[in-house]
């Protein structure tokens, strides 16, 4: 059910760890078992026997916005048409690509997610993740080594929030990309239906 192809077996468990505290404590205590970070599950299909360790949710605290100096800070559970919403409002332009992307913002970090012209690494500044052994690292854009729908971030490494660089434009002019850009996704998608995007054999 969390899982937009509504399919899959089941997992040996499920957490939603709401704050980083309680991430610290599952991951110290994780001896080995498997785990995966699901985000919104627009991108995933999972096989029907199952994912045989730990599915790991981030809650409340991952789904903050912080507006510190000149850069804009956000969890990694923030959807990522929430960022976009969050950015017009403030009148923060570059974000309104992601109005068009189907996901959440950790996901369209580690796939560097892009569409209409623009990529997430083209106002990424860093990211803050945990590793499996609970150490929690801050990584610059060039140390991720983002590329198309690509990057070096592994499935073991957590992304717990990031920060954007935003300079500031007109309200109307970036609410008339993102008019433009939901035009284009209605003229050429089938928006009504839970689709993963461009799938591939």
């Amino acid at each position: 059910k969390l899982t937009w192809f509504r399919t899959g077996g089941n997992a040996k468990a499920f957490a939603i760890i709401e704050n980083t505290q309680e991430l610290e404590i599952i991951l110290s205590e994780l001896n080995q078992e498997k785990y995966f970070v699901l985000g919104s599950g627009s991108n995933l299909l999972v096989r029907d026997v199952g994912f045989n360790g730990i599915i790991i949710k981030l809650g409340k605290e991952f789904n903050k916005f912080n507006i510190i100096e000149d850069k804009l800070e956000v969890g990694s559970s923030v959807l990522d048409i929430n960022l976009s919403k969050f950015a017009l409002k403030n009148n923060f332009e570059g974000f309104e690509f992601f109005s068009g992307i189907p996901g959440s913002i950790g996901g369209a970090i580690k796939m560097n997610a892009g569409c209409y012209g623009s990529e997430t690494k083209d106002i990424l500044h860093s990211i803050e993740i945990y590793n499996q052994n609970a150490e929690k690292m801050v990584l610059m854009k060039k140390d991720i080594n983002l590329n198309y729908r690509l990057s070096n971030i592994q499935n073991s490494q957590i992304i717990t929030k990031a920060k954007f660089n935003f300079s500031y434009a007109e309200k109307i002019k970036i609410k008339e990309k993102m008019d433009e850009i939901k035009k284009n996704i209605l003229n050429s998608q089938p928006i009504k239906n839970k689709t993963s995007g461009s799938t591939f054999k």
